[in-house]
């Protein structure tokens, strides 16, 4: 054919030889234990990451919060001030003075615990939401590697590994 030789189509070019020491894929080979029980750690994982997130989210919304010991502890002592100004003798006008400073004060700190307390609300309600919507991503991830391990995905990966040794066999 003197010397001719046809064009190798780009679907006709070889595959290259995969370097395994530069490989960049992410998952370990599967020939190890890693490589191949990779996917139940990730599932075992993504399920404990599920229970703790229900778990924490119940014991935010049960335990009582730092705001809400700041606002008693304030109100407790707005009326041992009010109690105080009460028993205060009438005639000595600076101790009566110093009663009122101490309400007036008192009063103030309670006013400053309620809007802390708002404000933490406001807050544990955005982390609620949050946690939420985490809960919900991870429920729907947990239903799909249920699906997998137990419905139709796993018995079609049993099927083709039960044909590729029948294809051995043969």
């Amino acid at each position: 054919m003197n010397g001719y030789k046809p064009a190798v189509l780009s679907s006709q070019a070889p595959k290259p030889i995969p370097d395994k020491a530069n490989s960049t894929t992410l998952l370990p080979p599967s020939d190890t234990w890693l490589g191949k029980n990779t996917a139940p750690i990730i599932a075992l994982a993504t399920v404990l990451l599920t229970f703790w997130m229900f778990w924490y989210f119940i014991h935010i919304a049960n335990t009582p919060n730092k705001e809400v010991r700041n606002l008693y502890l304030a109100q407790q002592k707005y009326d041992a001030a009010v109690l105080n100004l009460q028993n205060v003798n009438k005639n000595e006008p600076e101790k009566v003075l110093t009663a009122n400073n101490d309400v007036s004060h008192s009063f103030d700190v309670v006013t400053s615990a309620k809007a802390d307390l708002e404000e933490s609300k406001e807050q544990r309600g955005m982390v609620k939401d949050f946690i939420l919507y985490i809960l919900g991503v991870l429920s729907s991830i947990l239903t799909s590697v249920f699906n997998y391990y137990f419905g139709s995905s796993k018995s079609s990966a049993n099927k083709d590994d039960t044909l590729h040794e029948i294809a051995k066999r043969s």
